[in-house]
This record gives structure tokens, C-alpha cells and sequence, in this order.
């Protein structure tokens, strides 16, 4: 055997875990979520700290690492608040009612004072009923009426006289467009009132002369003038009348008024608020008449009673904890806020200041606010919304849309100040493709808390995930554990971290499996978690996820699907792949063929040509080829066509763990030297000819032992793996019995020559003096073929 491959043995494959002694009970609930992430805990903790704008958090790692457990745990203990938070509420705009006003009061106060504005206003209909009901006012009130009613009614009166001399008089008519009835003259005829059509058959008849009919038109003509300007200057005094009526009024109440505002605005030092009260005052003033008026607040309802109302949006206790929210569903009105609409009988929609309502980026002003990012990132609009809010730090309320999209409201609420600092939460590597993607992600999330999915393993790591397991257990109050069944969780731990050396940190999986141990436990009537009830629940749980596994299998044993599992074959070997269905992987076996002869085309990837292959596999096949190239073809041009494919595989591949294979195949359909079917390889190469370490070997191996030991093992049988991948293997004790019994057999590769040395039984050969391999070697057979493919194509030529 190549002194490069070797053999493992039961030893070198057996996983040894120590359990440290520990006290089952001392647990600590609250420390158990942050196991094992000293680089995030650190960043997490920066992030909070600093209040500089741009130190927004984005926490990424792969699920089921205590992202979010990790993070709400942190900010409990780093959300202590030094300073006091912000009542937020909208009030109305007195000059603009379309743009509602923002107030900002001190925590817990913003209640007080709406309150205060509700006794305000109901003091204010009192205080003006009062003065509008003293006898000054009244009877200047009833001078200026008495006055202006006195000389309207002498000016229609003489207006009427003159009317009657001149022979008219005047009548309502109705009018089809209004109401209101209008004012039209007639003419007499003999004290009695006719129409211009009667006088029109009188002068018909005789009894009146055309020039008489035309005069009476000239004069009611003349005094139809004369009596709109009357109506018009009786108008425009009944006008100045109301002007002055309204400033006594407001004369009236003024000092009264202002006086009650003037000891609220003491009482409130914000400049914000001190402002709305100074334009309050002039409303209530000018508009004093609508807060006593019955019919005014029958007509326009809701509007006049939430006039001088108070919108509270965010409201705060006075906790000792800055808030902590999480946005599990960010639409625009969730996150920024929204105005709501109400539609009354008629169908038609009516909204206010009141109907504002507030967003959880607001509502987590002083605070944090949690995002994932799988739910901000998928709609763009959302996404720059935030990023416009994180750079301006101001929230804009906007309204409903309709269907159509078309805006329900034209309302345009005044932005609200936030102080939100902001933390999403995502997948591994999503901030650096952020990062990459998005020029402005780097200024509003410059702080990463990236999880890592795996730990040191040793003495300290190990007890931790000891106190992990007790704590879970007190915690949801699980069955106890014994010793036996906590080094079985653990071997679970360093399986889920594909690495001997390491404890896999996604402990929602460790989670899942005590809880599953548990009700194996309790179904078998066991008093506490033995090893049996931990081997028991992956088991089952593997069993419920492993369809797809066992109906390949299933197929392999049947023939349908053709691999070989012992004998020898030119041009053809067993590779090894990986089927991950994201929440269950395992590995098969795959036919992996070659064909090669004389021309130009080189090696042909089939995979590529029928539009199955990935990225990877393509640079893999590229690498493949450039290794022969550089091994065979510095003295000559080579002159070959093949091509390479994974027969039976019909989804797309990707990845190149199989370059070491289907090199393999290729070098024995060239030199036409068989290879053992037996083996199984999996593999990745350079084009220096040196194996690299692939992903999923342990799952892989475990899959073409499960092929094999269906027909039972010949004892020959095995696979052959990448050195590198020494520290990866963590093998099924079912394997591990069979290697220690000599039945099956696990063998490292360093380069292509070990594995082609133990596939082939020939030594590979290494190049003589004049640059040719031996003729007896592998090599030498393969540079012999290769040469003569180059011969047969100069010749076709």
C-alpha cells in the first residue's frame, strides 16, 4: 500500500467525550443562552453602549444559535435607562389642519395633560357662557341689533311706499336651485297684482296703450336695480354687524380666556407645548362660538369635539427599563405608523388628527427596536423607508391607500423625532453581502454580532453544555438526566459541528432533543433521561425524516439504480454525494463513468452540457482538466476528447467533492485499468495533483456503508476520504463495530497518486531522467494512451 494511504482503526475513529464534574443543582437561568459567543456578546454589548448615530445592529449567525436569546438577554441587562423616555402625541394644527402638530412631554405625563385640556375646554364653554350672558355685553349686543334692524326696516319701508306709488309691489317666488325663496316685484292694475303677460292681452284689448305697457317695464326695471342695491347694502351692514358682534364677543372673552391658558402655560415649560396653548388661545377666541352652540356641535360632531383634543401615540410608564420591541410583522403601517380612515352611512371616508396612529419604530423611541431580516429585506419600499428614518431620524405617518393605491387622506402629519436604535436580525453572511450590495448599509448598521455555529470543545465548553442541559431541564421541567445520557447530548453537539474537536452551538437543536429524550423517556416509564432514551430520540427523529433516504436506498438494492459493490470496472467508480433536504442530510453512493479517445475536445463535462451543474462542479471539472494537462502535457500536445458523467443523476450538482472520482475514472478509461468497485471516494482537487477536504464525509460514509451491508459486507469494502478530514469523522458506533471487526475499512488520501495507487493496485510512477514514466506504472500507461491519442489526431489530419 502507498505509504501516504492509511488505514483507520476503531481507535482512530472512536469519539472519547469526559464529562467535568458538576452539581446538578447550581443552575443559573439566565446564562445559559449565551454560551460559547464571546466575539458576538462583545459586539452586542458595543452596539447597545454607543448612542452615536449609525451603531445599529445587525446579529447574524445560522439559526437555532441563541441570536435572538442572546440579544433580548443583553439588552435586559443593558437597557437600564439613565435619562427619562418621551411621551409622543399630535395635537390639532390650527393653521393648518392638514398637517397636524407633534408634542413631546416628559414620561408619563403626556395623560396629564390631555386630561387637563378636557377640564380646559369644558371650562371654557362656562367661563364664555358666562361672560357672553353678563349685562354689558348683552345689552351693547342689543344696541348694535336693535340699531341695524331699526334702519333696514325704515329703508324697506320707504322703498315699499315708493313701490306702491310707482305702482308695484313686492312677492316671493321659489327658487328651483335653493331654498330660499328669492324677492321679485309685480306690477298693479287697479290696486290688484298682475303679471306682464295679463298687462301684454290689456293693451291687446285696448285697455291700456303700448306706451303705458312699456313705461310700467322701464319701471320695474329701475326699481329691481334700486332694490338689489338695497338688499346688498343691508347685507354688508348686516356683515359689519356680525364683525362687530363677533369682536364684542371675543372683547368679552379674552381676558377670561387667556387668563385660564395663561395658568395651564405655566405649568408646562416645553416650548412645543407653550406654542400649541398661545394658538389655542386665539382659536378658542375666534372661534368661541362653536364650543357653546348646540346646533354647531349637533352639524359638525366629532370635528369640533376633538378640536382641542389630545392624540397620545406613545405613552411610557415610569419603568426602569428602556422598551424592547420585536416587529414579527413590518408592513408600512406597523413600522411607521398609519392614519386611519372610518366611512360613515353614506359610504364617504373621514379622518383627523385623532386617527393617527403610531408605529413600532416610534414606539420604541428611547429604545430598541427588533427586526428579522428576511422579513424588512423582501420588500424594497419598507427596506428604504427604514433607511431614510435611520438617516433623517424622523418617522413621517402616512396614510391609507385604496386598492388602487391611490391615497385615502391628503393629511400630512409633522415628523416625529425617534431615537430608536435599531437591531435585525439574519443568516450568516448576510451582512457581508449587504455590505456589498447596499452603498448605504455600512452608515446605518456599523456594528456586526455575528454567531458562530460551533465551539471549542474541552473541559470548560463541555461543563457549560452540562449547565446548558440542567438549566433546560429545571427550566421547562423536564425528567432528570443521568451521566450517560449528557455525554450522548454532547456526542450529539460535536455531530452537529462536523468537527471532533468542536461543540456545535445551535442549541435550539440541543433543546429539541432533551425534549424529545424526555417523551421517549416517559414512554418507555422511565423515571429519568438514560443514554438509550437520547440514542432512541434521534433515532425516531431520524426515521420520521429519512423517506427520501430509505426509497434510494431501496432503489439501489432493487437495481433500478446502478452501483457496483464489488468487483472491478474500467472507466468507472464509485463517488459519494450529499442529499440535503435543509432540515435532514444524508449521503449515497453515485455511478460516476468516463469515456475517452483521440481528438480535441478534452474532457467534456455532461452534467454542464445538460444544465445540471453548478458553479462549483464546472470549476472542479476546469481543475481536473488542468491537472492532466499539467502532468501529461508539457512534452506534447494532447489530443483527447472524453467526457464525465454521473450516471442515474437527474437534479442539478454541485460542489466539487467528486473531482477526485471522476479524475479517477477518467485515468482508467484512458490507461484501461480497471478500478475496484468496492471502494467508494469522495474528494476534492488542485491541479497540483493534492487532495482537499470536502463537507458531509461522515454522512457520505455512512451512506455507502448502508448500500453495502444490505447484501452484507465482504469485508473488503470501504471507502477512502481526504487526510485533511481525519477530524470530521463521526461515525455511527454500527460503522465503527464494523471497522473493528475488519468488515469495513476507511482509508486517507493526501494526493491523487494514494488513491489511484489503492483503486488500481499498480503503483503510479513517478517521471524518469528523460521525463517519461515507467512503462510498468500507471502513469506510463496513461502517457503511452495519451501519446497515442495525439498520434491518431495528427494523423486524421
Amino acid at each position: 500500500m502507498n505509504r501516504n494511504i492509511k488505514e483507520l482503526s476503531y481507535d482512530d475513529l472512536k469519539l472519547t467525550v469526559d464529562i467535568p464534574d458538576h452539581d446538578k443543582t447550581s443552575v443559573d437561568t439566565g446564562s445559559w443562552g449565551i454560551i460559547g459567543q464571546p466575539r458576538a456578546l462583545k459586539a452586542l454589548k458595543m452596539g447597545i453602549e454607543i448612542k452615536a448615530k449609525g451603531y445599529n445592529l445587525f446579529v447574524s449567525g445560522d439559526p437555532g444559535t441563541g441570536r435572538k436569546t442572546a440579544t433580548m438577554q443583553i439588552l435586559k441587562e443593558h437597557s437600564r435607562k439613565t435619562s427619562p423616555l418621551k411621551d409622543i402625541a399630535y395635537v390639532y394644527n390650527f393653521d393648518k389642519p392638514e398637517n397636524p402638530k407633534v408634542l413631546y412631554f416628559p414620561e408619563g405625563s403626556a395623560s396629564r395633560f390631555k386630561k387637563k385640556m378636557k377640564g380646559l375646554v369644558e371650562k371654557l364653554k362656562s367661563i364664555i357662557e358666562e361672560n357672553l350672558s353678563e349685562e354689558t355685553y348683552k345689552s351693547e349686543r342689543d344696541r348694535q341689533i336693535t340699531q341695524i334692524e331699526s334702519r333696514e326696516n325704515r329703508i324697506l319701508s320707504e322703498f315699499e311706499d315708493r313701490l306702491v306709488e310707482a305702482g308695484f309691489r313686492t312677492i316671493q317666488v321659489p327658487d328651483e336651485e335653493n331654498e330660499e325663496a328669492l324677492t321679485d316685484l309685480v306690477p298693479l292694475y287697479n290696486d290688484e297684482a298682475v303679471t306682464f303677460e295679463e298687462l301684454q292681452t290689456f293693451v291687446t284689448a285696448g285697455t291700456i296703450t303700448e306706451e303705458q305697457w312699456q313705461a310700467i317695464r322701464e319701471r320695474y326695471y329701475y326699481f329691481m336695480d334700486e332694490m338689489k342695491n338695497i338688499f346688498s347694502s343691508i347685507k354688508r351692514e348686516r356683515e359689519q354687524m356680525e364683525k362687530d358682534l363677533r369682536k364684542s364677543a371675543e372683547e368679552a372673552v379674552r381676558k377670561s380666556i387667556a387668563g385660564e391658558l395663561r395658568k395651564i402655560r405655566k405649568s408646562w415649560t416645553l416650548p412645543e407645548v407653550r406654542e400649541y396653548l398661545r394658538d389655542m388661545e386665539k382659536d378658542v377666541i375666534q372661534f368661541h362660538s362653536l364650543l357653546i352652540d348646540e346646533n354647531a356641535e349637533e352639524e359638525m360632531g366629532d370635528l369640533l369635539s376633538e378640536r382641542y383634543d389630545v392624540n397620545i401615540i406613545v405613552e411610557h410608564s415610569k419603568e426602569d427599563q428602556l422598551p424592547v420591541l420585536t416587529e414579527n410583522h413590518p408592513t408600512d403601517a406597523n413600522l411607521f405608523g398609519t392614519i386611519e380612515t372610518s366611512v360613515d352611512l353614506s359610504g364617504e371616508g373621514r379622518t383627523s388628527f385623532m386617527m393617527i396612529r403610531s408605529g413600532s419604530l416610534i414606539s420604541a423611541s428611547g429604545g430598541f427596536l427588533i427586526l428579522q431580516a428576511e422579513d424588512i429585506l423582501k420588500n424594497d419600499e419598507l427596506w428604504n423607508g427604514l433607511k431614510r428614518v435611520l438617516q433623517t431620524g424622523q418617522v413621517e405617518v402616512r396614510g391609507q391607500q385604496s386598492p388602487l393605491g391611490i391615497p385615502m387622506t391628503n393629511m400630512k402629519p409633522e415628523p416625529v423625532r425617534i431615537d430608536t436604535k435599531v437591531i435585525i436580525i439574519g443568516p450568516a453572511d448576510l451582512y457581508f453581502t449587504l455590505s456589498q450590495l447596499d452603498s448605504d448599509f455600512i452608515k446605518h448598521f456599523k456594528i456586526s454580532a455575528e454567531f458562530d455555529s460551533d465551539m471549542e470543545r474541552n473541559n470548560s465548553t463541555i461543563g457549560e453544555y452540562t449547565g446548558f442541559i440542567h438549566n433546560l431541564i429545571k427550566k421547562e421541567e423536564l425528567r432528570s438526566i443521568d451521566d450517560d445520557g449528557i455525554l450522548e447530548v454532547c456526542q450529539y453537539g460535536i455531530k452537529l459541528s462536523d468537527r471532533r474537536d468542536r461543540l456545535s452551538t445551535r442549541f435550539s437543536l440541543i433543546s429539541d432533543l432533551l425534549r424529545e429524550s424526555d417523551y421517549w423517556a416517559a414512554r418507555e416509564g422511565k423515571d429519568l433521561i438514560d443514554r438509550n432514551s437520547v440514542i432512541r430520540a434521534i433515532r425516531e427523529k431520524n426515521y420520521i425524516l429519512n423517506l427520501p433516504e430509505e426509497k434510494l436506498d431501496d432503489q439501489i438494492n432493487r437495481g433500478v439504480i446502478l452501483i457496483d459493490r464489488e468487483g472491478e470496472a474500467i472507466g468507472a467508480v464509485n463517488g459519494l454525494v450529499v442529499f440535503d433536504r435543509g432540515y435532514h442530510s444524508f449521503g449515497l453512493p453515485v455511478r460516476i463513468t468516463a469515456s475517452a479517445g483521440p481528438g480535441k475536445g478534452g474532457v467534456i463535462n455532461i452534467e454542464r452540457e445538460a444544465g445540471l451543474s453548478g458553479n462549483i462542479h464546472d470549476k472542479g471539472m476546469f481543475i481536473l482538466e488542468g491537472f492532466v494537462r499539467k502532468r501529461f502535457g508539457n512534452t506534447y500536445p494532447l489530443s483527447f476528447t472524453s467526457s464525465i458523467c454521473m450516471e442515474q443523476s437527474y437534479t442539478g450538482v454541485d460542489g466539487d467533492s467528486a473531482s477526485a472520482a471522476e479524475l479517477f475514472c477518467l485515468v482508467s478509461e484512458i490507461s484501461e485499468v480497471p478500478l475496484r468497485q468496492d471502494l467508494a471516494v469522495t474528494g476534492s482537487i488542485n491541479q497540483l495533483g493534492h487532495i482537499q477536504p470536502v463537507g458531509g464525509v461522515s454522512e457520505k460514509i455512512e451512506g455507502f456503508f448502508t448500500v453495502c451491508s444490505k447484501n452484507g459486507l465482504t469485508g473488503t469494502q470501504g471507502v477512502i476520504i481526504p487526510e485533511s478530514n481525519r477530524d470530521n469523522l463521526l461515525l455511527p458506533s454500527r460503522i465503527l463495530e464494523a471497522v473493528k471487526e475488519g468488515n469495513f475499512h476507511i482509508y486517507t488520501m493526501r494526493t491523487v497518486d494514494d488513491g489511484l495507487a489503492l483503486l488500481t493496485g499498480m503503483k503510479t510512477g513517478e517521471k524518469g531522467g528523460q521525463g517519461r514514466y515507467p512503462e510498468d506504472s500507471l502513469n506510463g500507461r496513461i502517457d503511452e494512451k495519451l501519446r497515442e491519442f495525439s498520434r491518431l489526431s495528427r494523423e486524421e489530419k
